[in-house]
Protein backbone atom coordinates (compact mmCIF):
# COMPACT_ATOMS: atom_id res chain seq x y z
CA UNK A 1 0.00 0.00 0.00
CA UNK A 2 1.57 3.33 -1.05
CA UNK A 3 1.60 6.51 1.02
CA UNK A 4 -1.45 7.93 -0.77
CA UNK A 5 -3.53 4.87 0.05
CA UNK A 6 -2.39 4.92 3.68
CA UNK A 7 -3.40 8.57 4.05
CA UNK A 8 -6.71 7.94 2.29
CA UNK A 9 -7.49 4.91 4.47
CA UNK A 10 -6.55 6.81 7.61
CA UNK A 11 -8.74 9.74 6.61
CA UNK A 12 -11.68 7.41 5.95
CA UNK A 13 -11.21 5.75 9.35
CA UNK A 14 -11.12 9.10 11.14
CA UNK A 15 -14.16 10.33 9.26
CA UNK A 16 -16.08 7.18 10.13
CA UNK A 17 -15.14 7.53 13.79
CA UNK A 18 -16.17 11.18 13.79
CA UNK A 19 -19.56 10.33 12.29
CA UNK A 20 -20.34 7.82 15.05
CA UNK A 21 -22.27 9.76 17.69
CA UNK A 22 -23.07 8.35 21.11
CA UNK A 23 -26.12 9.45 23.11
CA UNK A 24 -25.51 12.10 25.76
CA UNK A 25 -26.32 11.66 29.44
CA UNK A 26 -27.85 15.13 29.45
CA UNK A 27 -26.06 16.71 32.41
CA UNK A 28 -24.45 15.88 35.74
CA UNK A 29 -25.19 12.48 37.28
CA UNK A 30 -28.20 12.56 39.62
CA UNK A 31 -27.74 9.57 41.87
CA UNK A 32 -30.41 7.44 43.49
CA UNK A 33 -28.46 5.95 46.39
CA UNK A 34 -29.81 2.74 47.90
CA UNK A 35 -28.72 2.03 51.46
CA UNK A 36 -29.68 -0.46 54.16
CA UNK A 37 -30.80 0.72 57.61
CA UNK A 38 -30.85 -1.59 60.59
CA UNK A 39 -30.03 -4.62 58.52
CA UNK A 40 -33.56 -4.87 57.11
CA UNK A 41 -34.85 -1.51 55.81
CA UNK A 42 -33.91 -0.18 52.38
CA UNK A 43 -33.78 3.58 51.91
CA UNK A 44 -33.46 5.52 48.64
CA UNK A 45 -31.58 8.80 48.82
CA UNK A 46 -32.06 11.25 45.92
CA UNK A 47 -29.24 13.67 45.10
CA UNK A 48 -31.15 16.95 45.22
CA UNK A 49 -28.01 18.99 44.51
CA UNK A 50 -28.54 18.28 40.80
CA UNK A 51 -31.55 20.03 39.17
CA UNK A 52 -34.47 18.13 37.66
CA UNK A 53 -33.16 16.50 34.45
CA UNK A 54 -34.21 17.78 31.05
CA UNK A 55 -35.30 15.38 28.30
CA UNK A 56 -33.88 16.76 25.05
CA UNK A 57 -33.58 15.93 21.37
CA UNK A 58 -30.01 16.63 20.29
CA UNK A 59 -30.75 16.29 16.58
CA UNK A 60 -28.56 13.21 16.09
CA UNK A 61 -29.34 9.83 14.55
CA UNK A 62 -27.79 6.97 16.52
CA UNK A 63 -26.70 3.55 15.33
CA UNK A 64 -28.29 0.39 16.73
CA UNK A 65 -28.92 -0.44 19.51
CA UNK A 66 -29.07 3.23 20.56
CA UNK A 67 -31.36 3.98 17.62
CA UNK A 68 -34.34 3.52 19.97
CA UNK A 69 -33.56 7.10 21.04
CA UNK A 70 -33.80 8.51 17.51
CA UNK A 71 -36.44 11.23 17.15
CA UNK A 72 -37.02 11.35 20.90
CA UNK A 73 -36.20 13.66 23.78
CA UNK A 74 -34.11 11.60 26.20
CA UNK A 75 -31.97 11.69 29.33
CA UNK A 76 -29.85 9.31 31.44
CA UNK A 77 -28.79 11.45 34.41
CA UNK A 78 -30.57 9.39 37.05
CA UNK A 79 -28.23 6.66 38.25
CA UNK A 80 -28.94 3.86 40.70
CA UNK A 81 -26.03 3.11 43.02
CA UNK A 82 -25.35 1.39 46.33
CA UNK A 83 -24.79 3.83 49.17
CA UNK A 84 -22.79 2.87 52.24
CA UNK A 85 -21.41 -0.56 53.03
CA UNK A 86 -23.83 -3.44 53.33
CA UNK A 87 -24.16 -6.97 52.03
CA UNK A 88 -27.10 -8.91 50.67
CA UNK A 89 -28.55 -11.73 52.73
CA UNK A 90 -28.05 -15.24 51.29
CA UNK A 91 -29.95 -15.96 48.06
CA UNK A 92 -31.28 -12.40 47.87
CA UNK A 93 -31.57 -10.19 44.78
CA UNK A 94 -32.16 -6.45 44.60
CA UNK A 95 -35.23 -5.69 42.48
CA UNK A 96 -36.27 -2.33 41.03
CA UNK A 97 -39.95 -2.23 40.11
CA UNK A 98 -41.74 0.57 38.26
CA UNK A 99 -45.07 1.14 40.02
CA UNK A 100 -46.35 4.03 37.92
CA UNK A 101 -45.20 6.38 35.17
CA UNK A 102 -46.51 9.22 33.03
CA UNK A 103 -47.97 7.80 29.79
CA UNK A 104 -45.47 8.03 26.94
CA UNK A 105 -42.36 7.61 29.10
CA UNK A 106 -40.15 4.93 27.52
CA UNK A 107 -37.28 3.31 29.43
CA UNK A 108 -34.28 1.38 28.09
CA UNK A 109 -31.59 -0.44 30.03
CA UNK A 110 -28.42 1.55 30.46
CA UNK A 111 -25.14 1.14 32.26
CA UNK A 112 -22.31 3.49 33.09
CA UNK A 113 -21.19 6.14 30.66
CA UNK A 114 -18.21 3.94 29.76
CA UNK A 115 -20.65 1.14 28.90
CA UNK A 116 -23.94 2.69 27.83
CA UNK A 117 -25.90 -0.58 28.02
CA UNK A 118 -27.86 -2.68 25.55
CA UNK A 119 -30.81 -0.26 25.21
CA UNK A 120 -33.24 -3.16 25.66
CA UNK A 121 -36.73 -2.02 26.73
CA UNK A 122 -37.48 -2.27 30.46
CA UNK A 123 -40.10 -1.19 33.02
CA UNK A 124 -43.07 -1.96 30.79
CA UNK A 125 -41.70 -0.40 27.60
CA UNK A 126 -42.62 -2.50 24.54
CA UNK A 127 -44.33 -5.07 26.73
CA UNK A 128 -41.31 -5.68 28.97
CA UNK A 129 -41.51 -6.65 32.65
CA UNK A 130 -42.20 -3.80 35.10
CA UNK A 131 -39.21 -4.85 37.22
CA UNK A 132 -35.54 -5.65 36.76
CA UNK A 133 -32.97 -7.49 38.86
CA UNK A 134 -30.12 -5.16 39.79
CA UNK A 135 -26.60 -6.32 40.64
CA UNK A 136 -25.75 -3.16 42.58
CA UNK A 137 -23.36 -1.61 40.07
CA UNK A 138 -24.04 1.94 38.90
CA UNK A 139 -26.95 1.95 36.48
CA UNK A 140 -27.99 4.92 34.32
CA UNK A 141 -31.07 3.91 32.36
CA UNK A 142 -32.26 5.81 29.30
CA UNK A 143 -35.60 7.65 29.51
CA UNK A 144 -37.20 8.89 26.30
CA UNK A 145 -40.40 10.69 25.24
CA UNK A 146 -41.78 12.23 22.06
CA UNK A 147 -44.06 14.93 23.52
CA UNK A 148 -43.03 17.94 25.66
CA UNK A 149 -44.29 18.09 29.24
CA UNK A 150 -43.56 16.97 32.79
CA UNK A 151 -42.88 13.27 33.28
CA UNK A 152 -42.71 11.18 36.45
CA UNK A 153 -41.99 7.58 37.37
CA UNK A 154 -42.39 5.87 40.73
CA UNK A 155 -40.14 2.97 41.72
CA UNK A 156 -40.03 0.43 44.50
CA UNK A 157 -36.71 -1.14 45.50
CA UNK A 158 -36.90 -4.35 47.48
CA UNK A 159 -35.07 -7.56 48.30
CA UNK A 160 -36.53 -10.64 46.67
CA UNK A 161 -35.73 -14.15 45.60
CA UNK A 162 -34.56 -15.10 42.11
CA UNK A 163 -38.16 -14.90 40.84
CA UNK A 164 -38.84 -11.45 42.27
CA UNK A 165 -40.92 -12.54 45.26
CA UNK A 166 -40.23 -10.23 48.25
CA UNK A 167 -38.21 -11.75 51.08
CA UNK A 168 -40.01 -11.75 54.44
CA UNK A 169 -38.50 -9.58 57.15
CA UNK A 170 -37.11 -6.94 54.79
CA UNK A 171 -38.68 -3.56 54.03
CA UNK A 172 -38.82 -1.86 50.63
CA UNK A 173 -38.61 1.83 49.82
CA UNK A 174 -40.22 3.90 47.06
CA UNK A 175 -39.16 6.99 45.16
CA UNK A 176 -40.72 9.23 42.51
CA UNK A 177 -38.42 10.94 40.01
CA UNK A 178 -39.28 13.50 37.36
CA UNK A 179 -38.10 15.17 34.17
CA UNK A 180 -38.97 18.16 32.01
CA UNK A 181 -39.24 17.42 28.28
CA UNK A 182 -38.62 20.22 25.81
CA UNK A 183 -37.87 20.64 22.13
CA UNK A 184 -34.45 21.69 20.79
CA UNK A 185 -33.16 24.92 22.35
CA UNK A 186 -36.51 26.00 23.75
CA UNK A 187 -34.75 28.56 25.96
CA UNK A 188 -33.65 30.55 22.87
CA UNK A 189 -36.71 32.78 23.15
CA UNK A 190 -35.52 35.47 20.74
CA UNK A 191 -34.47 32.83 18.17
CA UNK A 192 -31.02 34.28 17.54
CA UNK A 193 -29.26 30.93 17.95
CA UNK A 194 -27.53 31.76 21.22
CA UNK A 195 -28.52 31.76 24.87
CA UNK A 196 -27.81 35.01 26.68
CA UNK A 197 -29.26 37.78 28.86
CA UNK A 198 -31.80 38.71 26.20
CA UNK A 199 -33.43 35.27 26.45
CA UNK A 200 -33.69 35.64 30.23
CA UNK A 201 -35.18 39.11 29.74
CA UNK A 202 -37.67 37.74 27.20
CA UNK A 203 -38.71 34.95 29.57
CA UNK A 204 -39.25 37.32 32.49
CA UNK A 205 -41.26 39.71 30.33
CA UNK A 206 -43.50 36.97 28.96
CA UNK A 207 -43.90 35.36 32.38
CA UNK A 208 -44.92 38.67 33.97
CA UNK A 209 -47.43 39.29 31.18
CA UNK A 210 -48.99 35.85 31.62
CA UNK A 211 -47.92 34.82 28.12
CA UNK A 212 -48.35 31.04 27.83
CA UNK A 213 -45.63 30.90 25.19
CA UNK A 214 -43.30 30.41 28.18
CA UNK A 215 -45.41 27.62 29.69
CA UNK A 216 -42.35 25.37 29.59
CA UNK A 217 -44.02 22.40 31.28
CA UNK A 218 -47.13 22.71 29.10
CA UNK A 219 -49.70 22.46 31.92
CA UNK A 220 -51.69 25.60 31.05
CA UNK A 221 -50.42 27.73 33.95
CA UNK A 222 -47.33 29.80 34.66
CA UNK A 223 -45.65 28.98 37.95
CA UNK A 224 -42.41 28.01 39.64
CA UNK A 225 -42.13 24.83 37.57
CA UNK A 226 -41.92 26.89 34.37
CA UNK A 227 -39.13 28.99 35.89
CA UNK A 228 -37.30 25.84 36.93
CA UNK A 229 -37.77 24.29 33.49
CA UNK A 230 -36.54 27.45 31.72
CA UNK A 231 -33.43 27.58 33.91
CA UNK A 232 -32.75 23.88 33.20
CA UNK A 233 -33.11 24.45 29.45
CA UNK A 234 -30.92 27.56 29.60
CA UNK A 235 -28.21 25.71 31.55
CA UNK A 236 -28.32 22.76 29.13
CA UNK A 237 -27.56 25.04 26.18
CA UNK A 238 -28.42 24.55 22.52
CA UNK A 239 -27.78 21.22 20.75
Amino acid sequence: MNKFHVVLASSFTLASAASAVNPQMGGMMKHLGVEMHGGSMLHIHVDHSVPTPLLQNYGHAYDAPADVLNDTMYNAQYGWMIEGFWTLPPNATIWIEQLDATPGLQVYIGGTMMNQGTFAPIFGTAGSSPRIAWNGTMLHNWYAVTTPGVYEATYRVYLGDANGLPLPGYFADEVTIEWFAQGPCQADLNSDGILDFFDVQAFLGAFSAGDLSVDFVDDGVLDFFDVQAFLAAFSAGCP
